[in-house]
């Protein structure tokens, strides 16, 4: 089960994308899928602890939907990037 626990307003500096993040199962090493129409890419988690021990973080993203998918779950989260805003977004099993 995922969902987005945090969506910020003037999260980013004006004229950058904000960042989405993400954390799944509170364990580092966890791939993600994150998907834009066409685009794609995979992280792990625990790779930015800037943002938590077991975050993800996509940065510099186009306005736009992107569905972040673990792989360990089979459950994604629809998210929305603009100008400004700060996304989120927690998995877990229960």
């Amino acid at each position: 089960m995922g969902r987005v626990v945090e969506s910020i307003s003037g999260g980013g500096s004006k004229g950058y994308f904000a960042p989405i993040q993400g954390v799944a199962e509170s364990k580092k090493w966890v791939s993600a899928d994150i998907v834009s129409g066409a685009w794609s890419i995979t992280l792990e988690t625990g790779t930015k602890p800037h943002c938590g021990e077991f975050c993800l973080e996509l940065e510099c993203l186009s306005p736009g939907t992107y569905v972040i998918t673990p792989q360990s779950l089979a459950a994604g989260v629809a998210v929305a990037a603009g100008e400004g805003r700060l996304a989120r977004v927690e998995f877990s099993r229960s």
